[in-house]
């Protein structure tokens, strides 16, 4: 009688907890992520980057999601994105860039001081690239009337 109790008896689910092992894997690496749901909680769960979505803690799921075509598409959008992004801290990170931008500054600020019309910041960068053309800051600055209008009304490029 006792093992028929027990039988009856409901089973209580058992909370699965993050496996950090997942981070790890081949097909999860990048944008499977580690993630807080309620901090209040403390527990952690696989969350996709990709589609910023909360998955649930098994394995088995998180595999499901990452077959759909949903996150076959957003990923497709999230590793072109991450490749700009590594593309602009590659620029960033370059020593030329602050020459250039201050060379692209530098000549903005003198034609708003000498009252030039804002075009010809373009000419006269062309005409330093012509004389010379071996100079590695003259050969990646690149100026034009909106972003020397916008460096000499706003102080900023876009």
């Amino acid at each position: 009688m006792i093992i028929y109790l027990f039988l009856l008896q409901k089973k209580t689910s058992t909370s699965r907890s993050f496996q950090e092992e997942w981070l790890k894997e081949k097909d999860f690496k990048g944008w499977l992520i580690k993630k807080m749901i309620n901090p209040d909680h403390k527990s952690y769960h696989p969350y996709c980057s990709a589609c910023s979505v909360f998955l649930q803690n098994k394995k088995h799921n998180i595999t499901v999601h990452m077959e759909s075509s949903s996150h076959q598409k957003a990923m497709d959008v999230f590793l072109s994105k991450q490749r700009q992004q590594n593309s602009l801290a590659t620029f960033l990170e370059n020593p030329l860039y602050k020459n250039v931008t201050s060379l692209e500054l530098r000549l903005c600020l003198f034609v708003a001081e000498h009252n030039l019309a804002l075009s010809s910041a373009e000419h006269i960068l062309q005409l330093f690239k012509t004389e010379l053309p071996d100079n590695p800051i003259l050969a990646r600055a690149t100026i034009g009337k909106t972003k020397t209008s916008n460096y000499v009304r706003e102080g900023t490029i876009s």
